[in-house]
């Protein structure tokens, strides 16, 4: 069974970095350019470590008339992967995005590429949907089409407390549900119930990890935003047994 995360899967993760992030920002009639360039103390990705220590993660956007334009990637800075100071993630993003006043819808795809690695890439297409309501209620469904044979729904919270003129306290909370599918490619298999020293496949759709996140965007100068972050990430389930 092929796994595209082949690297520190481990049943509990505990993020407790500063994320620095520094963002720009550009509108150029309806073009919207943006630049962010992110130091972790790990990669962490759906509850699972892929990068146990410090990486760098730049990345650009284009946004226009709703449709979008995305290139991220992952750099390690350290040998812990033996991949240091070398791109070994690069994500190509394409997306629309339908706003109304309480709400929006969006759809796109992302395809994960990993260079200077043997992990074989994949797609995943997505379905998004986003309230203004309390608490802006966030639900997203991927689905991939490539390497991982199975779906990943995401329901995300979130609150911003201001703090000055220039700065908020952003709250984030990330709850994930893997299919078998996804299960199964992500993490192969676990332990029986029944006899621990067995394996067994995954019987179906389970809660896959947890997210909760605090971060403080600061906007000293026009087109510029420091973003100092707090990340607490879990895997729950069949995912960490």
């Amino acid at each position: 069974m092929k796994q595209l995360v082949t690297k520190h899967l481990v049943t509990l993760v505990v993020l407790a970095g500063l994320l620095a992030c520094t963002t720009s920002a550009l509108a150029l009639g309806p073009l919207d350019l943006n630049a962010d360039l992110a130091l972790n103390s790990k990669y962490v990705w759906r509850g699972i470590t892929v990068t146990d220590d410090f990486v760098v993660q730049p990345a650009i956007s284009a946004n226009v008339m709703g449709f979008g334009l995305g290139l991220w990637g992952n750099m390690d800075t350290t040998d812990v992967n033996e991949q240091d100071w070398k791109f070994n993630e690069i994500d190509f993003s394409l997306a629309y995005e339908f706003q109304a006043p309480l709400f929006s819808v969006g759809a796109g795809l992302i395809h994960y590429n990993f260079p200077n690695s043997d992990l074989a890439s994949t797609t995943e297409l997505y379905l998004q949907a986003r309230s203004s309501l309390l608490l802006s209620p966030t639900l997203t469904v991927y689905q991939d089409i490539d390497e991982i044979k199975g779906a990943y729904w995401e329901a995300k919270v979130s609150h911003g407390v201001p703090l000055s003129p220039m700065a908020n306290l952003d709250l984030a909370a990330t709850l994930g549900l893997g299919s078998k599918g996804y299960l199964a490619g992500y993490f192969g298999v676990i332990p029986s119930l029944d006899n621990p020293s067995e394996l067994t496949d995954f019987t179906g759709a389970s809660m896959s990890d947890l997210t909760v996140t605090a971060s403080v965007p600061y906007q000293a100068i026009p087109f510029f935003t420091l973003t100092p972050a707090i990340t607490y990430a879990t895997l729950l389930g069949d995912a960490k047994d």
